[in-house]
């Protein structure tokens, strides 16, 4: 199965809908582990680029209690509640191709790009 949404197991969120799909999650993991004081990665939403939004990702060392987790095959990705307005929706996936490899966002609610794709607006 691709796509996990909710796992109230592993006490996850389930008021918002942020999918990771498994090449995703087996990135995460691979980040997540280079540290054992890792504990996720957060995805978070900035101001800059053309169109007025980019999303940016960085390690989570340090847990904040006001946080969203959204888990899936045992990797989690962090989102703070400032932020959620603009990620629930989100589809975050990992591509591999054979020029690069990234992370990618589909985000439904997003409705203008800049050219290159890297920054949008909702």
């Amino acid at each position: 199965m691709e796509l996990s949404t909710l796992n109230i197991s592993e006490n996850c969120s389930v008021l918002y809908n942020v999918v990771i799909t498994d090449n995703a999650a087996k990135q995460i993991i691979l980040l997540s582990n280079r540290d054992f004081n890792i504990k996720g990665i957060r995805l978070k939403v900035s101001h800059s680029g053309c169109a007025g939004l980019i999303y940016k990702m960085d390690v989570v060392k340090v847990l904040i209690e006001s946080d969203l987790s959204f888990c899936h095959m045992g990797a989690t990705l962090y989102v703070s509640l400032s932020d959620i307005e603009f990620i629930n929706g989100i589809k975050v996936d990992y591509v591999i191709n054979e020029f690069s490899s990234m992370f990618t966002f589909n985000n439904p609610k997003a409705s203008r790009f800049c050219g290159c794709g890297k920054s949008f607006n909702i």
